[in-house]
């Protein structure tokens, strides 16, 4: 177990939640294009995750990390990219 892996399963754990609050976000406001968007996004960071865990089981823990990081940061993030594309950073 390496530290490659430990830090991609826990930026793969982050931004699958951070994906899916957002995804949720947009279905909830009728966005059809966008939720599809993100849904596709959380379905590759699924794919990192899979093959971690075919890989060491152990991976699971920095994977569950990401997840409530994600979860803890997920408004924030959102709030930031709102800005970014806005023009306003």
């Amino acid at each position: 177990m390496s530290l490659a892996q430990l830090l991609t399963l826990f930026v793969a754990g982050f931004l699958t939640d951070v994906i899916w609050a957002l995804y949720i976000r947009k279905i909830a406001n009728k966005n059809k294009l966008q939720g599809a968007l993100y849904s596709v996004g959380t379905g590759i960071c699924a794919i990192i995750f899979v093959e971690g865990l075919l890989t060491n089981i152990y991976l699971m823990i920095p994977w569950l990390i990401g997840l409530f990081f994600g979860s803890y940061f997920s408004d924030n993030i959102e709030q930031v990219l709102i800005k970014f594309f806005k023009g306003k950073i």
